[in-house]
């Protein structure tokens, strides 16, 4: 994949958004392939090769030569030997390329923060380019590209910046119009673009329908809403597109709903599940569980989500493909290949194909517009057996299930043209697909260390503790964030029950010695604390006892003073008695009057003396442990 791919994307976006129509705009960039390799004269399977080569752009030849014939009869001409003529343009050839040049400019940002993160977050050695190869493949089409989650780290490190994924939300739109070129052939009608005109049943899975009510978190449920947009606007006029759901999807929400009242009833643990996690979080009671239920079938009816109920048997009908032979194909493949696949699920799915293909009228060579029923399901297990030879051959059209990324592109494209201004479905937002990608991670990883801990033997305190180690880390998509991804992506790492268990205990562990550690803080600093109230109440048990004694001499002294005065003054006519009343006239009065005032200033000299006794506290305290 070329570096330029991004630009080229953009540019495509770009004409495509101004009212263009789609054979209009690959008619530009016909000419600019014509124009770059200086052709003047070509055949148009080379011509194909170099739009694939230099553009990314994929397009039947009965496309190509219609776009040359209705877009560009008067410069590209076909003579009687078979090649067309054409006369490059060097200024033409410039011009494009400048608009090449300003996308890729834009980008450039974008792949130098990637690099950047990209070296500090792994030791892998790989150049430059190859960084970006990787990350645009994953970015349009492959998102398993991203083996060490660091593509997924970068984006959530950039959650905040709107700037960086409004580029990245332009190339995924660019990306959506560019693939609609493969869907239209020689008899593809350009009017019937913005407009929905086939019949199209849609069989919805188990995931699709939890989401649909709020089961699966806030984000699924967007996802699922925006679809619907999508669907009642294809309806518009006509009911083309019908929603339903099968016998075996029923089944299995019921049976959902069954194992809520045996998890409430203590006869079943929750494995992980978000919806199951959700169903118990709404229910207390089994009378609760049973409301529940008859709410989610209620909303389902509203929503125009019909039940599909068949009255023969899978094996009785038409294109069948739940036979031994499939299933053991399917189960030999899928072991070689370490994936985990029960008989159920296989049988499930099989016979869901077998409906769609009895539906079809066994017709394979098919659109996902004409394919008349599809299976819309974000399980890996039906998407797997949909492309296993077994069930699809290359000479095949259309499989029997289909991803909700896909059925939304594919409505977004043929209703809207691209232009939807500042809007982009749920599902096509880059932000979106990478927190449900997490999100998918952890709740695999989560499931299978369920189904470990049911298969081993613990103590119960050993098991309740997993339990809820596990438990901590299910979480819904929209609460993924930069902030915690790291800490997801490490617990999904974790191989074995046994790994969590041995860190859950060094955790807990640590944990402990913390809490040791903090209570022999907690003893040391209230010995201190009170080793050091003990040294300043002595220091105020001496200053005041100074002060008393200061206060009884000058006391002691004023008396003696006044003796003397006394004595120089009395006469020998003067009685003892006279004396006394004299002092006590000449002195008392001015003692009482004294007393309000050494109350006041005996408070004050307190208040200061506390102020003073817990500003030393703390100063002593802050000497000690510095």
């Amino acid at each position: 994949m070329r570096g330029n791919i991004i630009a080229s994307i953009a540019v495509f976006q770009s004409l495509y958004n101004t009212d263009q129509d789609i054979y209009s705009v690959l008619a530009r960039f016909v000419t600019a392939a014509i124009n770059r390799q200086n052709l003047w004269s070509f055949d148009i399977t080379t011509l194909r090769n170099l739009l694939k080569e230099d553009f990314g752009i994929e397009a039947y030849d009965s496309v190509l030569k219609t776009v040359i014939k209705q877009r560009l009869k008067d410069s590209i001409k076909k003579p009687d030997n078979g090649e067309y003529q054409a006369t490059p343009s060097r200024e033409q050839a410039e011009a494009f390329n400048r608009q090449l040049s300003e996308q890729e400019e834009k980008y450039r940002s974008v792949f130098e923060g990637l690099i950047t993160y990209y070296r500090n977050t792994t030791s892998q050695a790989i150049s430059d380019q190859d960084i970006i190869d990787s990350f645009t493949k994953f970015l349009l089409t492959d998102f398993t590209q991203d083996s060490e989650h660091v593509f997924s780290r970068f984006i959530f490190s950039k959650e905040n910046d709107k700037k960086f994924l409004t580029c990245l939300n332009e190339v995924k739109e660019g990306s959506i119009i560019m693939a609609g070129l493969k869907d239209i052939s020689d008899s593809t009608d350009l009017n019937t673009i913005g407009s929905w005109t086939d019949h199209l049943t849609i069989y919805l899975d188990t995931e699709e329908l939890f989401s649909a009510y709020g089961y699966n978190g806030d984000l699924y449920r967007q996802i699922l809403n925006d679809f619907f947009s999508l669907v009642e606007e294809a309806n518009k006029r006509t009911r083309y597109i019908e929603l339903k759901y099968l016998d075996e999807t029923k089944n299995v929400v019921d049976g959902y709903f069954g194992q809520a009242e045996r998890i409430l009833d203590g006869r079943s643990r929750p494995d992980g599940k978000t919806a199951m996690n959700t169903i118990l979080s709404r229910c207390r009671t089994k009378g609760e569980v049973v409301a529940e239920k008859g709410k989610f079938y209620a909303f389902l009816h509203s929503a125009g989500i019909e039940y599909d109920e068949r009255l023969s048997y899978v094996g009785d009908m038409e294109g069948n493909l739940q036979t031994n032979e499939n299933m053991e194909a399917i189960k030999t493949c899928s072991t070689t290949e370490s994936l985990t696949m029960s008989d159920d699920d296989i049988s499930k799915y099989l016979r869901i194909f077998s409906v769609i293909n009895h539906k079809r009228h066994s017709e394979r060579k098919t659109s996902f517009e004409k394919c008349r029923c599809v299976l819309l399901s974000e399980s890996s297990i039906p998407r797997y057996m949909a492309w296993h030879p077994a069930i699809h051959d290359e000479s095949s059209g259309f499989t029997y299930s289909t991803t909700m990324d896909y059925a939304v592109s594919r409505l977004w494209f043929r209703l809207h043209k691209g232009v939807m201004g500042d809007y982009i479905p749920a599902s096509m937002n880059i932000m979106t697909k990478v927190k449900v990608i997490m999100a998918s991670l952890l709740n695999q990883s989560i499931r299978e260390k369920y189904d470990e801990v049911k298969s081993k033997k613990y103590t119960a305190e050993e098991r309740i503790l997993i339990y809820n180690e596990i438990r901590a880390h299910e979480v819904y998509p929209e609460e993924i964030t930069h902030d915690n991804v790291q800490e997801l992506i490490d617990f999904a790492k974790i191989s074995d029950i046994e790994t969590l268990r041995r860190e859950n205990a060094l955790e807990r562990e640590k944990a402990r010695q913390g809490e040791i550690a903090t209570s022999r803080l907690r003893e040391i600093t209230q010995k201190s604390r009170n080793k050091a109230k003990k040294k300043i109440a002595q220091r105020l048990r001496i200053c005041s006892g100074l002060f008393y004694t200061v206060w009884i001499l000058i006391s002691i002294g004023v008396g003696v003073g006044t003796y003397f005065a006394v004595s120089r003054m009395r006469t020998p006519q003067d009685s003892c008695l006279s004396v006394m009343s004299f002092i006590l006239g000449a002195v008392l009065p001015n003692l009482l009057t004294c007393i309000p005032y050494i109350r006041k200033t005996f408070r004050v000299k307190q208040c200061i003396l506390r102020r003073r006794r817990k500003a030393l506290v703390q100063k002593y305290l802050q000497n000690l442990f510095n």
